[in-house]
């Protein structure tokens, strides 16, 4: 698609349509065609700044009804993207700096790959080592990983409300380390961000009184080449939550969650229902002397509970050991 073109796409049976195939049954479309979903030599979709309204992937009947998704099997972008709707593709490769955004619907978006069914599976976003602003709107679920190139030290996700990636946030594409700059998440506490892998940033921001949920480690410590690196959460000035499921890992002598205002902020290292709890461990600092955080639990609600090991300070209001009921 050219440069800076928007796709309106077509509306039809109340569903609208950017990239689609159609099956045969009529004589108009005495023909099926289909996508072919191989990252490699399958179909491929080439954007440079363009903005798509319709859905991305999809196949429809002959008689405009949907019929299944049908996914392409690469989306090269350069220079940024917008998609307003569900998006099924096998692999997106952002090969350039620029902001790209998945925005949310009402019924909810899905950024994911599909088999030759139309089954859904996992895709990956691969952010290569450019510094990328990706947006995920509210409703969004991105099945699968959104990756980095090795080594890289970049790029910024910003998660506008609730939000969900089924897979790792920010890790590595190949053998060494990387990490996003920054995440930033927004919303309110009953619209949560959830990963269910694990999360590798050098800054983790909240704007807003929102509940983070990390199935995975909580990767703090990949950036330490610079003075200005954070290797920090920050809940600023707000009462938000982060709950790690497998290790929060920052920098030993450092701070490793902040806020800048007193009992503001909670973190939960959930656990699980195994006896005496699962082992988990805190690198750096929690709070600070001067400024707090709320709670830090110690096991997640009802029969959730946790062992862990702080490699640190803690200053917290109040400290919750096996927080299970």
């Amino acid at each position: 698609i050219n440069g800076g073109v928007t796709l309106e796409g077509t509306t039809l049976e109340g569903r609208t349509y950017g990239v689609y195939t159609r099956l045969s049954g009529n004589t108009d479309y005495p023909d099926s065609q289909d996508f072919n979903g191989n990252t490699s030599n399958g179909a491929r979709l080439s954007l440079n700044d363009n903005t798509i309204i319709g859905l991305v992937g999809v196949q429809i009947q002959s008689d405009d009804d949907f019929e299944d998704e049908d996914a392409i099997g690469r989306i090269d972008i350069i220079n940024g993207a917008t998609f307003k709707n569900s998006v099924y593709a096998n692999l997106i490769e952002i090969n350039s700096g620029g902001r790209v955004e998945f925005s949310g619907t009402e019924s909810g978006t899905e950024v994911s790959g599909a088999d030759e069914s139309g089954g859904l599976t996992d895709t990956t976003i691969d952010l290569n080592g450019n510094a990328v602003e990706l947006v995920l709107g509210t409703g969004v679920t991105v099945r699968g990983d959104i990756v980095k190139s090795e080594d890289s030290i970049n790029s910024t996700v910003d998660f506008l409300g609730a939000a969900t990636v089924t897979g790792d946030l920010g890790v590595s594409s190949g053998s060494g380390d990387a990490t996003l700059d920054e995440v930033i998440v927004r919303g309110d506490v009953s619209n949560p961000v959830v990963i269910n892998g694990s999360l590798a940033t050098d800054l983790l921001t909240y704007e807003a009184n929102n509940r983070m949920r990390v199935d995975g480690d909580v990767l703090l410590n990949v950036n330490t080449s610079s003075e200005s690196s954070q290797n920090r959460v920050n809940f600023q000035d707000n009462d938000g939550t982060l709950e790690v499921g497998g290790n929060l890992v920052g920098v030993e002598g450092k701070n490793a969650v902040t806020t800048t205002q007193a009992n503001t902020g909670t973190v939960t290292m959930l656990g699980d229902n195994t006896a005496g709890g699962e082992a988990q461990s805190i690198t750096g600092n929690i709070g600070t002397d001067t400024f707090a955080i709320s709670t830090l639990n110690v096991g997640g609600d009802g029969a959730l509970a946790s062992t862990t090991t702080v490699d640190g300070d803690v200053f917290a209001q109040n400290v919750v050991l096996d927080n299970n009921g």
